[in-house]
């Protein structure tokens, strides 16, 4: 008889925690499509935003190691050289992870 009692605490006690992780879960999905996800665009353009100016600054910091004076027309060359440089080796990168 004690033992039934145990097994019904059990079994009410996995119900409740089972009905708690079902509500968790909906609510994380549901914040998921109200917050999350309508931000994605934004936050990819805000991530592409400071990739481009971080590329730009280590582009303008190679062109300074190789002793080019900012604003002058070989600094402008090098910085048009390593972007096109650049710009060749992550598509063929990009490539290379497409044929696979």
């Amino acid at each position: 008889m004690r033992s039934d009692k145990i097994w019904e605490l059990i079994s009410n006690t996995y119900d409740n925690v089972a009905l708690a992780l079902y509500a968790i879960g909906f609510a994380f999905i549901v914040y998921l499509g109200v917050f999350v996800i309508p931000m994605i665009p934004s936050l990819r353009e805000q991530y592409l935003r400071t990739r481009a100016r971080d590329i730009a600054g280590e582009n303008a910091l190679y062109c300074e190691k190789l002793n080019m004076k900012t604003g002058t027309q070989a600094f402008n060359d090098c910085l048009l050289v390593l972007g096109d440089f650049r710009l060749k080796v992550e598509q063929r990168i990009y490539k290379e992870i497409d044929d696979f």
